[in-house]
């Protein structure tokens, strides 16, 4: 049996796909250059349930708050209910758009800034959580100095 016929037994073909895709969301990452301070938990979050917990994932999109946002037709939704390589496809886009502005799957009008609205209080208090977090790292460190 030769290599390319092992990895095609495999299946390795189809891993490649789904990782190569991984590969570019961290490279468009990592080459975009040193960021001002830390991306929001937020986003951590999107990445680690897209890429480990696809069951979690599954539920994420399914939920109405992200139906309520995202104007997808219910073919779409039942292939991610029966399709684990389609949902991670989905999950490949949807960091894209979240982290690099990749506007690919459409919203409802107006569902972006309303959704905003109704979690402003709840995102300001994520926001001074993250600065009290920042402030205390740094408070630490600087006592490690001393």
């Amino acid at each position: 049996m030769t290599v390319g016929q092992y990895r095609k037994e495999q299946g390795v073909e189809e891993y490649d796909e789904m990782n190569r895709e991984w590969y570019q969301i961290i490279l468009k990452k990592r080459s975009a250059g040193p960021a001002i301070g830390k991306p929001p938990e937020m986003r951590f979050q999107l990445f680690f349930m897209a890429r480990y917990d696809i069951d979690r994932f599954r539920r994420f999109v399914s939920s109405d708050s992200f139906k309520n946002t995202y104007t997808l037709d219910e073919a779409t939704y039942q292939s991610f209910e029966d399709d684990d390589a389609a949902l991670m496809k989905f999950g490949f886009k949807l960091m894209k758009q979240v982290f690099f502005g990749e506007m690919t799957i459409s919203t409802k009008e107006g569902a972006i800034e309303e959704r905003i609205e109704k979690r402003k209080e709840v995102i300001e208090l994520r926001r001074k959580a993250e600065i009290e977090q920042w402030k205390n790292r740094n408070d630490n460190y600087e006592n490690r100095e001393k």
